[in-house]
């Protein structure tokens, strides 16, 4: 559990709109710039489709190092894997940016509802 979680925790308690407005462009801007820019762009790059897959992976979960926890790192990693997958495979981004808003939002919304202690793991 890091101090930064306890803080963001304390910032969105009852704050619905908060919520709301960080879910929505989090899951938009995230997904647009990970998937839609950087994974096609590593791609061309490297002239190799696991490079982007796996740069936009690992630079996704690196984004999410300022919670302060490795859990914070390697669960979004390994969902920026699945999202990459799925983007390579159907490159539908409106479901990620879908499923993005959602997963924040039911993480959000645990938070604000239950005792910070049992989410160590979100």
């Amino acid at each position: 559990m890091s101090s930064r979680l306890v803080q963001l925790s304390e910032i969105f308690k009852n704050n619905y709109g908060l919520i709301i407005f960080t879910c929505l462009t989090a899951g938009v801007v995230e997904e647009l710039l990970m998937r839609g820019y950087i994974q096609p762009r590593v791609e061309k790059i490297y002239k190799n489709r696991y490079a982007g897959i796996v740069v936009s992976a690992v630079l996704f979960g690196i984004l999410h190092s300022a919670y302060g926890t490795i859990g914070q790192v390697v669960i979004p990693c390994f969902i920026g894997i699945v999202f990459a997958l799925f983007y390579k495979i159907y490159s539908n981004i409106k479901i990620l940016i879908l499923c993005h808003i959602m997963y924040d939002f039911v993480s959000l919304m645990m938070m604000n509802i239950l005792d910070l202690k049992h989410l160590s793991v979100f």
